[in-house]
Parts: structure tokens; sequence; C-alpha cells
């Protein structure tokens, strides 16, 4: 398994009970993943982009707010 540098702290809702949690992207085998915690129903990963080379590329057109 290859990791590359793709680590960002994110928010994100819990799949059970749509709370906002603390969640990370990170990539890993070039797929970009999603990980999260709540602390009333515990940790969840997905798989948030499955390229990571297009998530890149898409990602530089995004903004927050």
């Amino acid at each position: 398994m290859q990791q590359t540098i793709l680590d960002k702290a994110v928010s994100s809702l819990c799949p059970v009970c749509l709370k906002i949690v603390p969640a990370r992207i990170f990539s890993e085998d070039e797929k970009v993943f999603m990980e999260k915690r709540c602390h009333e129903h515990g940790d969840f990963m997905e798989l948030y982009w499955s390229d990571l080379r297009l998530y890149e590329k898409f990602h530089k057109y995004g903004c927050e707010g």
C-alpha cells in the first residue's frame, strides 16, 4: 500500500445519526478515502474518490464556504 501526501482535516456527517463529526481525507493506493469518528456510533471509513489524479484535478476548482 502506497500512501501519498494528501491528508486533510475536514468535517463530515455520521452516517447513523447525521451529527457533524471530525473527519480526514487521505489517499492510499491511488484512491481517496474519508475516515470519520462519531463518539456515539464509532469509526467509519469510505471511498471518497476512486482516482487520486482525478480528485486532484477537480479539487483545484473547489471552494470552501
